[in-house]
């Protein structure tokens, strides 16, 4: 959606991200989640933070289709009371807002232990 938004192809992306082509193919093709050193170059490239990345609202796409995982998840949020719907959405909410800070931290920490490394 983002990349359709702006019109980029792949190729465009790479470059406002400053990695190859084929670092971006290989996220879409193996529909793999890139390290965080890497996701953070694309949001860059987007003009967003992760934080902004992992909280845009995709749900306007219609090119993306739910994953069997997402289609599950929504059936059973469908099956809940409204109060319900509202705690499951605030857990959920609690659970990316604790990744985004073990990601932080874990970068944060990657980033001081290179800094204290110093070549001789």
């Amino acid at each position: 959606m983002l990349l359709d938004d702006r019109k980029w192809t792949y190729y465009r992306l790479a470059k406002e991200a400053g990695v190859t082509t084929t670092t971006i193919t290989d996220i879409f093709k193996r529909d793999t989640f890139p390290k965080m050193e890497l996701m953070n170059s694309i949001c860059a490239a987007f003009g967003m933070t992760f934080g902004d990345f992992s909280s845009f609202d995709m749900s306007t796409s219609e090119n993306m289709p739910l994953t069997p995982q997402e289609a599950r998840i929504v059936a059973y949020l469908r099956k809940l009371s409204a109060a319900n719907r509202k705690a499951a959405e605030g857990y959920l909410e609690g659970l990316v807002v604790a990744s985004e800070n073990d990601a932080r931290e874990s970068l944060e920490q990657k980033l001081h232990v290179s800094k204290q490394k110093k070549p001789e």
